[in-house]
């Protein structure tokens, strides 16, 4: 049976199991092998594996076969998918579509793919369903798409299980067929350039480019010539060109002059479009350029026929012109012809390329001289290059002044007007003289002297211009009162001559005085100027003029000048200018300056260098004479960024003449083996002066191995090398090398000179030869033809070029078959018919091979047989034939080897001959020799009948020279020589010379001699010599060697065959047409000097001689010094301080024999970092950098290497190579250079000599002193301090303080600072401030602090979000001087002022700039317990009354009460902004500074608070925030209490100093370069040195640690250690400045600042000034000073005291320049004596000081000596009178007291008296009194009771002496004596005020008066002198005693 199963993988059956499939069929026959599953399945879609097992019928056990089917049956239900269809592309060139598919069927795959392409996206009507093969990237043909339709591309997809997809893209197609792009078309032949006329009247071509396809592909070209732009092809119809062709040419065109014709392309793509375009067209010019004139100068109507400018060149055109085609550029050639007659006219410049808008030129850059007539040829070349020429007349270089001869008031020349009565006019005569440019005009000016002042009074606008004949002058009008002149005054003439070239000289008469009297005259010599003038007829010596090196974008340049003199009239003043040549001032115009100035800085030139060229300083020298000397710099600068333009370049070959540079001069070939010439076109430069020329030779193009490049001597177009080997080059090429003043170079090639060997006599590089026959290179012994004859040869191993050849075919009998044929030089064989051949004869081809130096070589072939070829080949035998003779050569003239073509006699010639020999047939036995030689005379070469004209054959047997005499030769005919040979076989060779014509006398141009001026060896020299000129041609030179002291003379003749002088150096040797020689073997004498003379002799005998003299010197030059900077003394070490450039210096470079000749620099690096490398060391110990660069000659001098990359931690070393004028060289190394690109760091400077204490002032003008700080060792500085506050860090501390602490004093309750109110966020550190709920009484908030580290220059930077304004929140920053762990700031009450005002009004305010200032104010009362602080605030307003802003910045300083309120612009609490305090000092006082504080706002500058005191370097800085007015804010709920924060980050602070002083930092090296110099100056200013110069003060010790330090360390120094360097400035005269303030009253000292500059070795410095220092020249002084008795007054001065334990004294002391700082005082029995006291220091702010612990004695004296010391350390030392000790009273017990006007009282018991004056009471007193003479003064005084002074206060009335006094309504007076009126303590009213000023003495009745009467002693002890009471009564009161 059969079973079959299925399952998901092959052998399962997890679907369907195994099952019969015949189960229900009885038969076997009815099996159908098929399964059918029972039931359904209903799986899903997949693959499923069917197996079938086959089981047997064996009954006793069936064996089963099962097969698994591994190819599943897959069950789809599904479509395929599409899910995009992009990239559908179509080549309507190929016709293929191509597009990505993105689908497929993952279930049964797909069977088949289609596309199709319809006009909407459901049809298929363009293309119909097409089967393709790749289903991802289906392509296929389609063609003829219709173009211009929206086409859309559909796919369809069919599974295997026959389901279908279809889907389209999401665009449609549109095909769009593009044409070319197009292109450009260019007129002529020259790819991508543009002409626009042509000559040519047949031909017309184009070039054209551009013309592209990005989508197909470009296919052919049509061109077609059109005679209309954009017109058809009616001159040319289209013709193809490929599509690889950029150029095509028409001809066979008949095109009319002054047409325009346009070439049309047509560009065709694949897809078969087209594009067309247009050339611009091109003119048809057949007519020449018209020509214009230049004229010279600037005007075209103006020729100008002088000029004073020797460096530049002027000319103007105009009139040139082509109608047709345009002019395409002009070229200017300038020419220069000197004015010694005999120079020939030079080309100097030549400018190319001249645009044709340019009109005029201005050349610059010439070094023309006195005399030179300088020409300006134009040359107009139009577009066809059409050319035509015209030439300006010439200018004459004119550089002298005119020249005064007399000068004269008055109208005749022989006398001068002294005086004169002529009021109305004044007159002048004179006579200028100028020999070069003539005069061409006058200025004439007069003037007045009146009362000391000098007018103009003629005329009205001067000068007035007369012309240059004029001699006399008189005044037309006169700028005076009415015209006329004033009498007793001075007038004068002043006339200035200009002459041609614009050089004006000025004189002055000497004047003429205006009289009442008769004219009066003086004489004078017309020899001599007018006698007013100085009897000085030079300018001024000159001197020298140095510049600084000057780099472009410098603002300045310094230049400084000596030497300049003038022994007659004085140096008047300077100029200085700058510009582009001795005396041009274009770039900086002359400034004049003082004859005493030496020096100038020119600013503001960083934008003048604008275009290339040199640039120069100029000072002129201007005497009282007015004669001036200009001097001019070195070069400046170069500007230029184009190298030099270069022209032709041609090889001279044999010339001896060094002729320009042109085509037709340019040399083929030349003959020197040992030697090289080559002449060259000016290079052009349009910027800058061509100054070097270099060349080299080589065997190719720009090669330089044959000769390297060498300098041309200054000034030459052509160059000779000498000294070479050229026996086995080819050819020579020369390279010319152009240098300008800015170094760039350009170069330009010859195009070769070929060496000839041939000519040179020498045999060439391989031999020539000549064969039978017409095929080359193969030679034919035997021929059957008797109709043609042929050759061919070779000649090519002489390199010179063959010009033509001579072919001359003749028979064994030396009869000519073939007369000469001339044959072109390319020419290498011939075949020529020619019937007259014998069979049986043999023919011998001879050929002549002309070179291009007209050299001939002659070869002859070996013959060919003319034989029967009819006869049987191998029957004919050749036989050798005779012998023959090969040709030589024969030379006109008597010299052997030496050709002439001219002679001078008329009756002989002469020839000679060589190198004829025999060639005889070897193999046939045959020998042969030359048996003897035939020679004629004839006037042709090749007629028979004429080469034996003038004489036949004559035999003169071997002889190889021969002279025919007694001839009649004429001098228009050519005579030949022939020769003919004989062998003695009979062999003949026959040769004729080329000619020699008799010549009439020449003679020859002398040449010169080139030889060295110097030469190095004693044994070598080296010379050439050019310039000859020859009629005829030269034979030969010749040259010898003599002393210089030997006189050759004129002979000639003689002196080349040496018999006319004996001590010869070198014999008179024979050259040939070399122009230069090298000898050896040579004895000379180093410092001899020698000659050396050259010999030229004609063909015609003619002989001239030339001489060259030169000294030896053997030495090398001197090598001098090179380095670093402009310091070279005594360097051990040099440093660089760019990484890009270095500055070069040297000096004493010098060869005192030759001088220095050429000089060269180079930078190298060591190659191990060595820094001890010698000369000899160089070549292994050091590698290049900069190769070696030629440098100008200087002895001293500068040069800067640029664009370099110098790195640190590698040695470099400077090279100098000098060569001197014999070719000497020398070279001298520096001492090694490194890298030095960082500043030293700056330190403190200190004034004075004590570091810890810095002077404020000082009491001498003679000398500065300062201290500072040295620290070898690299020491970072200190970094910022930075906080970003996101977590808490450990410099902060929290502050616990309850209450907010008042900088003015106090404190505020309302608040406590709390730790858990700061918290650290991610955008910062957060203070909150809310109400504090445990106590209900406070806000609670926090506070954190730092160190401040607060000093002058301090930044200190904060980030802040304010706290909200709702609960009044002030966010503050405050720096706090005072107690640790506390919250100190000034609170605003009410957004005013401070909580606590003093009653001293504060300072100013001020607005600047919208900035609020406030300046110093008034400081607190208590001085000792001050608190000083400082901050800011950011302080929500709760009024608007600053600026009406809702937000204040305040800042506040703890001494000043009114702190500085701006308003803000904007909520500081809504984000952060950048706040930033800086502190700068504003004032040093002697233990204090003073301080200023600016606030910016987001960078802006906002507020300023000035005069804020300092605080300690430990101070506090405090951020926090509190409660506005110590507010508590009102709120019920304790849970939901509002609150407002503040945010603090990027904090930025100073690093904290270590030195509490902050007086310590250190100068300091950096980049481990150690500083090497300490210079120090005096400056009014910081970091100046105006007042007194830099000079050097110190040198310090370098430790032995760093690169190359080695020579200049010492091993004692410590790189850690800390060098404390004292410096003193002395000699000084220092001038106590002071600034008077006219607005306050007050005088300022001004400042001395002491600055110290710091300086490496490589220059870099630094510059640090100290804080300065007053200078106080006049000491102290005291105002008062006297003895106080204080028990008795503490003001009043006393000679006598009381006390015997104190004395006191008062004292008054001022400075008005400085404060006065200490007081001493000393107590004394003798004037100045301390033997009571010692001096003792105090402070004297009491203007009192005394001492009460003393045992004094009465009536001994004392003194007090006071000294009384300034800040600037003056003192003033006084002693006061003294003082006596008086203990005492007066003894009054005998004085007696009286009262007038008053009765005794009724009853003698009461001691009283009565009066009834209520107005009046007269008292008095009498003798008698003390006689002791101790009393010093009587008191009196009335009071209500006894000693009581209310009613009359004591007072002074009297000495000691009696009176009387009266107290009285008017007052209170002595009798006899005027007092001032007392003061009335009481009157009878009492409601009175007491302070009435209005009270009198007006007393009730019933008044008791006590009078007091009182004498005192000088000690001011006083005694009561007894008095009784006086009543005061009615005048009817009665009285009586109880």
């Amino acid at each position: 049976m059969y079973k079959w199963a299925v399952g998901r993988s092959p052998c399962a059956q997890d679907i369907y199991p195994f099952t019969d499939a015949h189960k229900d069929l009885k038969r076997v026959t009815e099996w159908t092998n098929t399964g059918i599953t029972e039931r359904h399945l209903d799986e899903p879609d997949g693959k499923y594996y069917v197996s079938v097992q086959a089981i047997n019928n064996v009954q006793r056990g069936p064996l089963a076969t099962i097969i698994c089917h591994s190819q599943p049956i897959t069950v789809d239900r599904s479509p395929p998918v599409i899910q995009s269809i992009t990239n559908v592309q179509y080549d309507p060139v190929a016709g293929v579509m191509s597009m990505d598919v993105d689908g497929g069927d993952p279930t049964s795959g797909l069977e088949r793919v289609e596309v199709a392409v319809g006009k909407a996206a459901t049809k298929d009507d363009v293309l119909p369903w097409t089967v393709v093969a790749d289903h991802a990237h289906p392509t296929l043909v389609v063609t003829n798409l219709p173009e211009n339709t929206d086409l859309w591309v559909r796919v369809r997809l069919t599974n295997k299980a026959g389901w279908k997809t279809d889907g389209h893209a999401p665009s449609p197609l549109n095909v769009k067929l593009s044409s070319p792009d197009l292109g450009h078309v260019y007129d002529g032949t020259q790819s991508g350039q543009d002409i626009s006329a042509q000559s040519s009247t047949s031909k017309i071509c184009a070039t054209w480019d551009g013309f592209t396809d990005t989508q197909y592909t470009i296919s052919k070209f049509a061109v077609g010539v059109s005679s209309q732009p954009a017109g058809t092809d009616d001159v040319s119809s289209f013709l193809e060109v490929p599509a690889a062709a950029f150029s095509h040419c028409v001809d066979g065109l008949t095109l009319q002059h002054g047409a325009t014709y346009y070439v049309i392309v047509v560009a065709f793509n694949t897809a078969g479009k087209s594009s067309k375009a247009y050339s611009d067209g091109v003119i048809v010019d057949t007519t020449p350029v018209i020509a214009g004139r230049v004229r010279d100068g600037d005007s075209i109507d103006q020729d100008r026929q002088f000029t004073a400018n020797e460096t530049t060149v002027v000319a103007t055109w105009a009139g040139f012109d082509d109608p047709e085609s345009l002019i395409k550029s002009f070229r200017v050639d300038v020419y220069r012809t000197p004015p010694d007659g005999v120079s020939p006219e030079t080309l100097v410049r030549s400018e190319r390329g001249v645009a044709p808008s340019v009109s005029a030129v201005q050349l610059t850059g010439f070094h023309l001289h006195d005399g030179d007539k300088v020409r300006v040829e134009v040359t107009a070349t139009n577009n066809v290059d059409d050319s035509v020429h015209a030439t300006s007349d010439g200018v004459t270089i004119d550089l002298t002044d005119p020249v005064l001869v007399a000068l004269v008031d008055g109208d005749t020349v022989d006398t001068d007007l002294q005086s004169t009565n002529n009021t109305a006019s004044l007159s002048a005569t004179w006579q200028f003289e100028d020999a070069e440019s003539s005069i061409d005009h006058y200025e004439i000016e007069a003037y007045e002297l009146s009362s000391g002042n000098e007018t103009v009074i003629f005329p009205s606008i001067p000068p007035r211009v007369v012309p240059g004949n004029t001699t006399t002058f008189t005044t037309d009008e006169l700028l005076t009162n009415g015209g006329q002149l004033t009498v007793n005054a001075t007038y004068w003439m002043r006339v200035t001559a200009v002459n041609g070239a614009g050089l004006r000289i000025t004189r002055d008469t000497d004047g003429v005085v205006i009289t009442n009297e008769p004219p009066e005259t003086v004489p004078v010599s017309p020899a001599v100027s007018t006698p007013s003038l100085p009897s000085d007829t030079t300018p001024p010596d000159p001197g020298s003029l140095n510049c600084s090196v000057y780099q472009l974008g410098d603002a300045e340049l310094a230049c400084s000048w000596t030497d300049f003199s003038d022994a007659e009239s004085e140096v008047d003043y300077y100029k200085f200018g700058i510009g582009r040549a001795l005396g041009d001032d274009s770039v900086f115009v002359f400034q004049r300056i003082d004859p005493n100035v030496n020096e100038y800085k020119a600013s503001g030139l960083a934008v003048l260098f604008e275009q290339s060229g040199s640039y120069y300083a100029t000072i002129v020298a201007v005497n009282k004479a007015g004669l001036s000397t200009p001097v001019r710099s070195d070069v400046i600068i170069n500007v230029d960024v184009t190298p030099p333009k270069g022209g032709l370049v041609i090889d001279l070959g044999d010339s001896s003449d060094q002729l320009p540079a042109t085509s037709d001069n340019d040399a083929i070939c030349q003959r020197s083996m040992t030697q090289v010439a080559v002449s060259w076109e000016a290079f052009q430069d349009r910027e800058l002066l061509v100054f070097r020329y270099e060349v080299a030779f080589g065997t190719t193009p720009g090669d330089t191995d044959i000769s390297p490049f060498e300098t041309v001597p200054d000034g030459n177009l052509s160059y000779t090398s000498t000294e070479l080997n050229l026996t086995t080059v080819r050819q020579v090429f020369a390279t010319v090398r152009a240098f300008n003043e800015a170094g760039l170079n350009a170069t330009a090639v010859s195009n070769g000179v070929h060496v000839s060997r041939v000519s040179a006599g020498l045999s060439p590089l391989t031999p020539p030869y000549v064969n039978d026959g017409s095929r080359q290179n193969i030679d034919t012994d035997v021929q059957g033809e008797t109709n043609w004859t042929s050759a061919n040869w070779y000649f090519g191993g002489d390199p010179c070029p063959i010009k033509t050849y001579k072919w001359t075919v003749y028979n064994d009998k030396h009869a000519v078959v073939q007369p000469e044929k001339i044959l072109p030089g390319d020419q290498t064989s011939v075949h020529v018919s020619d019937g007259s051949l014998q069979v049986g004869q043999t023919y011998y081809s001879v050929i002549v091979a002309v070179n291009e130096l007209d050299v001939e070589q002659t070869e002859r072939s070996d013959g060919v047989t003319v034989v029967d070829l009819s006869v049987d080949p191998a029957s004919v035998v050749v036989t050798p034939g005779p012998s023959s003779v090969v040709p030589g050569s024969v030379k006109d003239g008597t010299k052997e080897g030496v050709d002439v073509n001219f002679q001078l006699s008329m009756n002989t010639l002469s020839a000679t001959w060589g190198g004829f020999h025999t060639c005889a047939n070897e193999a046939a036995g045959n020998t042969d020799e030359i048996d003897y030689y035939e020679v004629a005379v004839g006037t042709s070469r090749t007629e028979s009948t004429k080469i034996t004209s003038v004489r036949v054959f004559t035999k003169v047997g071997l002889n190889t020279k021969h002279t025919f005499i007694r001839l009649q030769l004429t001098m228009s005919t050519v005579y030949y020589f022939t020769v003919r040979a004989h062998s003695k076989s009979g062999a003949v060779a026959q040769v004729t010379s080329n000619g020699v014509k008799v010549q009439r006398k020449t003679v020859i141009t002398k040449g010169h001699v080139e030889v060295a001026k110097y030469t190095p060896s004693k044994t070598e020299l080296s010379f050439s010599w050019s310039g000859f000129g020859f009629e005829v041609p030269l034979i030969s030179y010749s040259w010898g060697l003599v002393k210089s002291t030997v006189t050759l003379g004129t002979d000639c003749a003689n002196i080349v065959s040496g018999k006319l002088f004996s001590n010869i150096k070198h014999k008179q040797t024979d050259v040939g047409s070399d122009t230069g020689v090298r000898v050896k073997d040579l004895t000379l004498e180093h410092g001899g000097e020698y000659q050396v003379f050259v010999a030229a002799t004609d063909e015609i005998d003619n002989c001239v001689i030339v001489t060259g003299v030169f000294t030896v010197d053997a030495t090398p030059p001197n090598e001098g010094t090179v380095g670093v900077g402009s310091d070279l003394n005594d360097k051990k070490v040099f440093y660089s301080p760019t990484t890009d450039t270095l500055e070069a210096s040297w000096s004493g470079v010098k060869d005192d024999e030759s001088g220095i000749k050429q000089m060269q620099i180079a930078l190298h690096k060591a190659k191990n970092a060595s820094c001890t490398v010698t000369e000899d060391e160089m070549k292994d110990a050091l590698e290049p950098v900069v190769p070696h660069v030629e440098i100008a000659v200087k002895e001293s001098g500068h040069y800067l290497f640029r664009s370099l990359t110098l790195m640190n931690a590698i040695v470099y070393y400077v090279e100098i190579k000098a060569t001197n004028g014999a070719g000497g060289t020398s070279s001298v190394l520096s001492k090694p250079i490194v890298l030095d690109t960082a500043d030293p760091y700056g330190g403190v400077v200190i004034d004075g000599h004590d570091f810890k204490k810095d002077l404020s002032y000082q009491g001498q003008n003679i000398e500065m002193r300062g201290v500072f700080k040295y620290l070898p060792q690299i020491k970072e500085p200190p970094k910022d301090r930075e906080y970003p506050m996101t977590s808490q860090h450990g410099d902060w501390k929290t502050i616990t303080h309850e209450d907010l602490t008042l900088v003015t004093g106090g404190s505020m309750k309302g608040v406590s600072f709390k730790p858990d109110h700061l918290s650290y966020e991610p955008d910062g550190m957060t203070i909150s401030l809310q109400k504090d709920t445990a106590t209900h009484t406070r806000m609670a908030s926090a506070a954190i602090e730092t160190v401040a580290a607060a000093y002058p220059t301090g930044k200190y930077d904060f980030h802040i979000k304010a706290a909200g304004s709702s609960l009044g929140g002030v966010t503050a920053v405050s720096f706090f001087d005072g107690e640790k762990n506390t919250f100190a700031d000034m609170p605003i009450i009410g957004g005013n002022y401070p909580l606590v005002i003093k009653k001293k009004e504060g300072g100013t305010s001020s607005t600047t700039n919208g900035v609020n200032i406030i300046n110093k104010g008034t400081s607190k009362d208590d001085e000792s317990e001050e608190t000083r602080g400082f901050g800011f605030q950011l302080y929500p307003n709760k009024t608007t009354n600053v600026n009406e802003s809702q937000w204040l910045l305040v800042v506040w300083a703890a001494n000043i009460k009114q702190p500085n309120m701006v308003g803000l612009p904007f909520d500081p609490s809504e984000k952060k902004h950048k706040y930033t305090l800086q502190i700068d000092r504003e004032e040093k006082l002697q233990d204090d500074e003073i301080w200023s504080i600016t606030m910016y706002a987001d960078n802006k500058r906002t507020a300023v608070l000035m005069g804020a005191k300092n605080i300690s370097s430990d101070a506090q800085l405090i951020l926090g925030v509190y409660p506005r007015d110590g507010d508590v804010a009102e709120t019920t709920n304790d849970f939901d209490q509002p609150k407002v924060t503040a945010v603090f980050s990027e904090l930025t602070f100073p690093p904290v100093i270590e030195d509490p002083n902050r007086k310590g930092a250190p100068f300091q090296e950096n980049n481990n370069v150690p500083i090497v110099k300490f210079f120090a100056g005096v400056g009014y200013e910081e970091l100046k040195d105006d007042v007194v110069p830099f000079r050097e003060v110190a040198e310090p010790c370098i430790p032995c640690e760093g690169l190359c330090v080695e020579e200049i360390c010492n091993n004692t120094c410590k790189p850690n250690e800390v060098q404390l360097i004292k410096i003193v400035l002395d000699n000084l005269e220092l001038v106590n400045a002071s600034i008077y303030d006219t607005e306050f009253n007050t005088t300022t000292l001004v400042k001395h600042f002491l600055t110290v500059k710091a300086v490496t070795g490589s220059g870099r410095d630094v510059i640090t000034s100290s804080d300065g220092i007053f200078m106080d020249l006049t000491p102290p002084y005291i105002d008062e000073l006297y003895h106080l008795d204080l028990p008795y007054s503490d003001k009043e001065p006393v000679h006598f005291q009381g006390t015997n334990t104190t004395i006191a004294v008062y004292l008054e002391t001022m400075d008005n320049e400085t404060k006065i700082v200490e007081h001493w005082w000393a107590i004394g029995t003798s004037p100045g004596g301390t033997d009571v006291q010692e001096f003792v220091k105090f402070d004297g702010k009491e203007n009192r000081v005394w001492n009460d612990t003393l045992e004094l004695e009465e009536k001994q004296p004392y003194y007090v000596t006071l000294t009384t010391v300034n800040e600037a350390g003056l003192n003033t030392t006084q002693t006061t009178s003294g003082v006596m000790l008086v203990l005492t009273c007066p003894n009054v017990s005998m004085t007696t007291t009286y009262f007038n006007e008053t009765i005794p009282f009724p009853s003698s018991s009461v001691a009283a008296r009565i009066t009834r004056n209520q107005t009046m009471l007269h008292v008095g007193w009498g003798d008698p009194l003390p006689e002791d003479l101790i009393t010093q003064n009587i008191n009196f005084s009335i009071g209500r009771q006894p000693h009581i002074d209310d009613i009359v206060a004591l007072t002074y009335v009297a000495g000691n002496f009696s009176g009387e006094l009266v107290v009285s309504a008017n007052g209170f007076y002595l009798i006899g004596e005027n007092i001032t009126t007392t003061n009335l303590t009481m009157i009878a009213e009492w409601e009175t005020k007491v302070d009435d000023l209005n009270a009198q003495y007006l007393m009730e009745p019933g008044r008791t008066l006590y009078a007091n009467l009182s004498a005192c002693s000088y000690g001011h002890h006083c005694c009561d002198v007894p008095m009784v009471p006086v009543m005061i009564v009615r005048k009817y009161t009665t009285y009586n005693t109880t």
